[in-house]
């Protein structure tokens, strides 16, 4: 595995904080047309579970980063297992949140402030995954053991 200054998948890290910041732009835009605030929701949402779904699957490959990390540092597989835990949950809410944007497109019926609320709690969820894992990532690959 190609380790980029000792962070795996730094590409998938990226564009998953750059779908976070899209997301949030996404709940704060005006809402006055409400189809086209859903819509565009939606769309962001849609990527975000795409990109998500690569991230899990390359991250909990046989031979992706997680399986790496339990074999360097055993002692590590609690946390690893936590991660692999939290992909379960996220991709469930970014389901949730993309069958509910979809069906507020199809009605339109948009409930704009339960969509921006269900919407921020995946972008906050999905911020401290990300700190978690570089966290983790951090002592697997750089953090010498022994050493505070």
């Amino acid at each position: 595995m190609n380790h980029s200054l000792g962070f795996p998948h730094r590409n998938q890290h990226d564009a998953l904080r750059r779908l976070r910041h899209a997301l949030d732009d996404a709940i704060t835009a005006p809402s006055l047309d409400r189809d086209r605030w859903a819509y565009e929701l939606r769309g962001v949402v849609m990527r975000l579970g795409r990109i998500f779904g690569k991230h899990v699957a390359e991250t909990e490959a046989a031979n992706g980063s997680l399986a790496e990390i339990v074999q360097m540092k055993p002692h590590l597989q609690p946390r690893v297992v936590k991660i692999k835990e939290e992909h379960v949950l996220l991709k469930s809410k970014i389901e949730e949140l993309a069958s509910s944007t979809e069906k507020a497109c199809r009605t339109h019926g948009i409930p704009v402030e339960s969509l921006r609320e269900e919407a921020g709690h995946l972008a906050d969820a999905i911020r401290l995954h990300q700190a978690r894992g570089i966290d983790l990532v951090y002592e697997a690959y750089n953090r010498v053991d022994g050493a505070n």
